[in-house]
């Protein structure tokens, strides 16, 4: 069996031959290795570490809160996600309040359950821990992208 592979090496159909490829395919007679991979498609290894990154994003972050552990959850990191959590985070960095008028605030979880948070500090503790997370994870990302050894972040992140 041989392999048209594109997209960077990271697809892939099976062809009986040479003669069957489109254009932007290469010819593998074989499974090739990531090694292989990489000197036929120079995006190969970005694109992996791409794929890899959407996934840690995808699976959010869980925050143990020792002063306040009904915060304590798995929440969203995705980028629509962080976003609007760093929209309330800057409202009450300027007006020293939750929006709206609120006293407390409801930010759900990485399955959709809001999570109540009885004030502004431990509202900005968590999102300050996200945030950290996430950097984090792109600062991996990068590294391994140009070809360096990096260890992605840890996880649960303990709070205050």
């Amino acid at each position: 069996m041989s392999f048209a592979y594109t997209n960077n090496g990271l697809s892939f159909r099976t062809v009986s031959s040479p003669g069957e490829l489109v254009a932007g395919e290469i010819f593998f007679d074989h499974v090739p290795s990531p090694t292989e991979l990489q000197g036929a498609f120079p995006g190969y290894v970005a694109g992996v570490v791409a794929g890899l990154l959407v996934d840690k994003l995808a699976a959010g972050c869980k925050i143990i809160s020792t002063g306040t552990p009904a915060v304590s959850a798995t929440y969203g990191i995705d980028p629509e996600t962080q976003k609007n959590i760093i929209a309330v985070g800057l409202y009450i960095v300027v007006n020293s309040r939750f929006p709206a008028g609120q006293t407390t605030w409801p930010l759900p979880d990485l399955t959709g359950v809001p999570v109540s948070f009885p004030n502004t500090a431990t509202f900005m503790a968590v999102m300050t821990a996200l945030a950290d997370y996430v950097s984090g994870l792109y600062l991996v990302a990068n590294s391994l992208a140009m070809g360096n050894v990096a260890p992605w972040p840890d996880q649960p992140i303990t709070i205050a």
